[in-house]
């Protein structure tokens, strides 16, 4: 379980840095209410992005002995690998 949401939690810090460099580059976020906190600024961006998959990480690791905790976990892992995925995927876009 420890490894399952170290994993997440180092996705989540790529996912916030792939999307600066992104934005950066003139492109947009897709998800509306990041889109929203990234037009106030990327610290709050950030905070909010990484304070929430945190607090989720920690509520996970506290439940860890119930089976539906690790199901949990072992679902936004797939949700994050998807997203570092689709990341790669547009960086190969831009790449070629």
């Amino acid at each position: 379980m420890l490894l399952v949401l170290s994993t997440i939690i180092v996705f989540n810090l790529m996912d916030l840095l792939l999307t600066v460099r992104v934005l950066e580059a003139g492109g947009y976020e897709v998800n509306p209410i990041m889109s929203r906190l990234f037009d106030m600024g990327h610290v709050p961006a950030a905070l909010v992005k990484l304070g929430i998959v945190g607090l989720a990480s920690l509520l996970l690791w506290a439940l860890r002995r119930y089976r539906r905790a690790l199901e949990m976990a072992l679902m936004l892992l797939v949700a994050f690998s998807l997203l570092m995925f689709y990341h790669v995927s547009l960086a190969m876009t831009y790449v070629a």
